[in-house]
């Protein structure tokens, strides 16, 4: 089975009530996942028919000294060298990539095993070169789509999501946005499913391999999920890619990084089929990303409002769910109890009784369920009677000083000086 095989079984097993099907732009529809029997994506043109350009040849303009900026000179150095803008040679390579990728495709259906990976290496270059002889046509645009589809059904996936993210970039708004979106995020999963499985990786650096990044497929994976999110937000796939993101930060033990992917998802998409789960992980991520009674308590004030909306939004779920969230409930009150005591703790030891007073109080009236509810009470009747603040230690020293007054002068005016004025 090869791998872009082992991808789609991937997809239907982690994608369960996801989009099973995806629209190109143009309205033709494909399966999101390759398949046996179907691989080549409808609406695509093919050569004959990818323009209604004047046919005649483009007179090249003399080069000027702006064209051999670091951003042009690559494609200075193809004008040079005989490889620039060519639209005959342009149509030929297309047409040679399309009957390569035509006869790997009739191969592979005529017997499953068949490695034609070598045949669709070969589309992919034709294609790829034939962008290059032609830019800024239509022809540019198919061909780089077909040149990503090529490496993606050879399993030279880090080839094909480059060729795809040249496309997006040269073509934001490509009627191949839905399937573009389809094939990255498979790539995504197949590579995070590597990470989470060290032993199919036997080398840190990967140099053989043209099915996964030289190193780090977690980060290449999920800058993929993070690309999508950004080429193209509204997509059908834009949500899944966030929550994907968030999964896998969760999975990794960075809940700070899942905690703002799962309130991304719970933000900007509303009427997304992973709002409940954005919601009940987003609170295990607030919690297990807490630091302590030390730092901020921000955190544990959002995971309450968050199973509050998890009760009220989806009460079937909540139900469901209920000992979990009843014990997340248990747990952010417990942890807001700790903060009050910690608190009264600190003034009462600095003997600025009146603060730690008002915080003891707070513990017994707001967490009388806690266990520091009776803790509170103790001290409270222990610091019954004592000062609100500390006396003032070295008050000499203290009396040297002027005091907040601003009127009070520095030096007393004797009244001597007084009459003189």
């Amino acid at each position: 089975m090869h791998r872009h095989q082992q991808l789609l079984v991937l997809w239907l097993a982690t994608a369960a009530g996801g989009c099973a099907l995806v629209t190109d732009r143009s309205g033709s529809t494909s399966t999101s996942t390759p398949t046996a029997t179907a691989p080549v994506v409808r609406g695509v043109a093919a050569a004959d028919e990818v323009l209604d350009e004047a046919e005649a040849e483009p007179e090249q303009p003399p080069l000027k000294l702006q064209d051999f900026a670091p951003a042009q000179i690559g494609a200075t150095v193809r004008r040079l060298t005989g490889r620039g803008p060519n639209r005959a040679i342009a149509r030929q390579l297309y047409g040679e990539g399309e009957e390569l990728y035509r006869q790997a495709v009739e191969q592979r259906d005529g017997d499953a095993q068949a490695d034609v990976r070598g045949w669709f290496v070969e589309a992919a270059e034709k294609f790829a070169a034939a962008a290059t002889r032609w830019p800024d046509s239509a022809l540019e645009e198919d061909a780089l789509f077909r040149a990503g589809e090529s490496q993606f059904f050879a399993d030279h996936y880090v080839k094909a999501n480059h060729h795809f993210e040249q496309l997006l970039k040269k073509y934001p708004n490509t009627r191949y946005l839905d399937l573009v979106g389809a094939r990255r995020f498979l790539i995504a999963q197949y590579w995070l499913k590597l990470h989470d499985d060290p032993e199919t990786l036997k080398w840190p650096i990967n140099l053989t391999d043209p099915a996964i990044p030289w190193s780090g497929t977690f980060g290449h994976a999920v800058r993929i999920y993070d690309r999508m999110r950004l080429d193209d937000p509204t997509g059908k796939l834009a949500d899944d890619a966030t929550m994907a993101a968030a999964n896998a930060h969760f999975v990794k033990g960075d809940f700070e990084k899942a905690d703002q992917y799962y309130s991304d998802v719970r933000t900007h998409f509303p009427s997304s089929e992973h709002q409940f789960h954005a919601h009940y992980l987003g609170i295990q991520a607030k919690l297990r990303g807490y630091r302590g009674a030390n730092y901020t308590g921000t955190a544990l004030e959002e995971t309450e409002k968050l199973i509050q909306q998890v009760r009220r939004q989806f009460p079937h779920e909540a139900r469901q769910q209920q000992e979990e969230l009843d014990r997340a409930a248990r747990e952010v009150r417990y942890l807001l109890a700790e903060r009050e005591w910690r608190l009264a703790q600190y003034y009462a030891r600095r003997q600025e009784y009146g603060a730690a007073r008002i915080y003891f109080d707070t513990v017994v009236q707001d967490f009388g369920d806690t266990p520091f509810a009776d803790s509170a009470r103790e001290e409270i009747q222990r610091i019954a009677g004592k000062p609100r603040v500390p006396p003032q230690r070295l008050t000499w020293l203290v009396n040297l000083f002027p005091d907040a007054d601003p009127t009070k002068p520095l030096l007393a005016t004797s009244p001597s000086n007084a009459k003189r004025r």
